[in-house]
């Protein structure tokens, strides 16, 4: 109850919100976030949700609630709200372009559980052990009463699905598996969701897999993968760059691998995003955060801005690789 004292005052003493995930936000920024808002509109609130860009295909159900929001655009001028709220994001960067409009309001809110947190906002309420962010938005709904919504408890429950990779992350807990319990009790089988963002392979990405089998470079005794894929190669294969979130996981899954570094196809600007994955020998959170990203122990990422690097790709990745190899146990 203590670390939601203030947040809980805000909430109380305010009427408009505007609410923020991190950029590429993923299904648990979407969950917590989507969830937060409906539980504000309960409370009499008016919300909106503002996002850097479309999210991926299979994760768009999750929006399709009674909830407004948009997609940035550097042409529309946005009102003024009285609080804005970040949610699942672990650095004022990772904001991207909206960085500005969270800084408008009168009272700025963080609510995050990364262990590499920056603390930008005027309240922080940060928690490593959750295994989601959905897991604090849950904690801070139930401060007021059991949660019962079916909307939202669904949103929560693709929060804590997605972040735990289906319950089989070191980071669930009991905890999570309660929260799990209740939402199941409530809402029914959830094994849909499960379906619906991890049974969906498409031809093309299927080609692009075949490309990347070929491209796997190994270190320290193939206890390391990294995996670059490029624009060309996507070209060729019809692919979207929503069809690449598959490929961090995967490195994951070979056998001896520990730590997985996937490098995404540069942007028109010439950056690259980079994904992190580890079965927890090697604390990526800290590897993201020595280049100025954000994550947790298990999954992070990093961004290659070629204007503030300094250097040229391939020495930032031999960089990379040195980082992981000095947080490996």
């Amino acid at each position: 109850m203590d670390r939601w004292q203030a947040v809980r005052n805000i909430i109380e003493n305010n009427k408009k919100f505007i609410l923020f995930t991190h950029i590429s936000a993923d299904g648990d920024a979407l969950g917590s976030v989507t969830a937060l808002a409906l539980f504000l509109n309960k409370m009499g609130k008016e919300t909106f949700i503002l996002l850097e860009e479309n999210p991926q295909t299979v994760l768009r159900y999750v929006l399709d609630k009674d909830i407004n929001y948009g997609i940035y655009s550097e042409n529309e001028v946005y009102p003024e709200f009285d609080v804005s709220i970040a949610i699942d994001t672990a650095s004022k960067d990772r904001l991207g372009k909206r960085s500005q409009i969270f800084e408008k309001s009168n009272y700025c809110v963080s609510i995050d559980h990364h262990q590499s947190k920056e603390f930008f906002a005027q309240i922080n309420v940060c928690n490593p052990m959750w295994a989601a962010t959905c897991e604090g938005i849950w904690e801070l709904m139930e401060t007021y009463a059991d949660v019962e919504d079916k909307d939202i408890c669904q949103s929560i429950f693709t929060g804590i699905m997605t972040d735990t990779g289906s319950f089989a992350y070191s980071n669930t807990t009991s905890n999570t598996h309660m929260i799990a319990t209740k939402i199941i009790n409530i809402c029914g089988d959830q094994s849909w969701q499960y379906r619906r963002i991890f049974e969906s392979v498409t031809k093309s990405e299927l080609d692009l897999r075949r490309i990347a089998y070929s491209k796997l470079e190994y270190y320290f005794d193939n206890t390391v993968v990294l995996l670059q894929l490029d624009a060309d190669e996507m070209e060729k294969c019809n692919a979207t760059r929503e069809q690449l979130e598959s490929f961090a996981p995967f490195l994951r899954t070979i056998e001896g691998v520990c730590t997985g570094i996937f490098v995404k196809p540069q942007d028109e600007n010439g950056v690259r995003r980079i994904s992190l994955r580890s079965d927890g020998s090697c604390n990526v959170g800290c590897v993201a955060a020595s280049f100025g990203g954000g994550g947790h122990s298990c999954a992070a990422g990093i961004t290659y801005d070629p204007n503030k690097a300094n250097c040229d790709f391939e020495s930032f990745k031999e960089k990379i690789i040195k980082e992981v190899e000095a947080w490996t146990e």
